[in-house]
């Protein structure tokens, strides 16, 4: 994806969240749990293997912490989404040494408590 696009694309996705990324970002926004600044819909670019310049773009990202979270939907649940999910997550540790951590929309609407320690482990 080209960074002009994941912009845009950003912007509308900020404006239309899924509802477990609303949840989320109403718990964490503004440092209402955790005293860092929470990003929704950051960019990260990248050079390709083949020394393109691409980016992707991630839920939500801790900078101070190199904390990314992803909430993934059902569309998370297929096997090429699953590949190209761990290849992202690969990118993001090795290249960029973020930790990652995934949840699902049901953890998120469904069991907050849980997933909201395992984010505040994370946050150390």
């Amino acid at each position: 994806m080209k960074l002009t696009i994941a912009r845009e694309y950003a912007r509308k996705m900020r404006k239309n969240p899924t509802p477990a990324e609303a949840v989320f970002w109403e718990k964490f926004r503004a440092k209402r749990i955790v005293r860092y600044r929470l990003r929704r819909q950051h960019i990260f670019q990248y050079r390709d293997d083949w020394n393109n310049m691409s980016c992707f773009i991630v839920d939500f990202y801790w900078p101070q912490k190199d904390l990314v979270i992803e909430i993934d939907g059902k569309y998370h649940d297929t096997d090429k989404q699953t590949m190209a999910d761990e290849e992202r997550d690969r990118i993001l540790m090795e290249s960029f040494g973020k930790r990652v951590a995934r949840f699902s929309n049901e953890q998120v609407l469904g069991n907050w408590a849980a997933v909201e320690n395992r984010v505040l482990g994370l946050m150390g």
